[in-house]
């Protein structure tokens, strides 16, 4: 089951079968209860979760708010982009329900994309397209709010 989550990534679809069994094999398996926080907005990100079982609710904090973010259930995945950028955490993550989740500590992977260089380039380009994906989502979010702005005034 640990490969076939794995491979379900986005970061990891392009792998074959036994490059994903290498990453399986960095993967630690945690359980959470409900209302354990996985971890808090500003910690130090040391890596992305996978959820095998369970509910797990992504929220942010500014200071006069909490915003839920995301509320994410059994294959979903968080945590990712600190792998490429280092940044701490910019929000939280606490279990609903009880969880179990696999993590892929970021520095066991970047070794292992270090010393498998296809590897890596193919981990890599996975992530830069997604991010570009969601480059041209949020450029699109953002000149429609201007556009209806604009109406308003």
């Amino acid at each position: 089951m640990t490969n076939e989550l794995v491979g379900n990534l986005y970061l990891f679809r392009t792998l074959s079968a036994d490059q994903i069994a290498w990453i399986g094999r960095l993967a630690s398996t945690q359980r959470h209860t409900p209302g354990s926080v996985l971890f808090r907005q500003g910690d130090k990100a040391n890596g992305l979760y996978i959820i095998k079982q369970g509910t797990i609710t992504i929220q942010s904090q500014t200071q006069s708010e909490e915003n839920k973010i995301a509320t994410l259930r059994s294959g979903a995945h968080f945590g990712e982009i600190s792998l490429l950028t280092g940044d701490v955490r910019t929000a939280t993550a606490t279990a609903i329900e009880n969880s179990e989740l696999l993590m892929l500590s970021y520095d066991r992977l970047k070794k292992l994309l270090e010393d498998q260089p296809l590897i890596g380039a193919r981990v890599y380009k996975a992530m830069a397209q997604f991010l570009s994906g969601r480059l041209v989502q949020t450029t699109g979010d953002l000149t429609f709010v201007r556009e209806k702005l604009r109406e308003r005034a």
